[in-house]
């Protein structure tokens, strides 16, 4: 985040997505995309690695970052039945239906302002 807020200019916005680390992004992300259906490589993911939205928005706050703003980011739906039809979907024509949300629980995105 300090080389992030080091080469973005004053006022420059700074754009993010990530994953959350509770315990459905561990289901979703790493034993349904990685181990079960093999959508994504075996160990891209390091669970502890994930961040919070608290934990990020406190790290845009200490490196000079103000106006932040946060909400969900949802590839797979809310429920074991939307998971299984979004990737029914995505078997069927390559594409992931991704929805701007409330729901933080696997992935969400954002933006912060730099501080003048």
């Amino acid at each position: 985040m300090a080389e992030i807020s080091r080469v973005l200019r004053p006022g420059g916005i700074f754009c993010f997505d990530t994953i959350n680390r509770t315990g459905r992004s561990r289901l979703v992300m790493i034993w349904l995309l990685e181990n079960l259906l093999r959508q994504i490589p075996r160990g891209i993911h390091d669970w502890h690695k994930f961040i919070t939205p608290a934990e990020l928005t406190q790290m845009l706050e200490q490196n000079g970052f103000s106006s932040s703003q946060i909400g969900g980011f949802n590839l797979f739906g809310s429920t074991v039945s939307e998971h299984w039809a979004t990737y029914r979907h995505y078997r069927h024509t390559g594409q992931f239906q991704a929805r701007f949300d409330d729901d933080r629980r696997i992935m969400y995105i954002g933006t912060a302002l730099k501080a003048h």
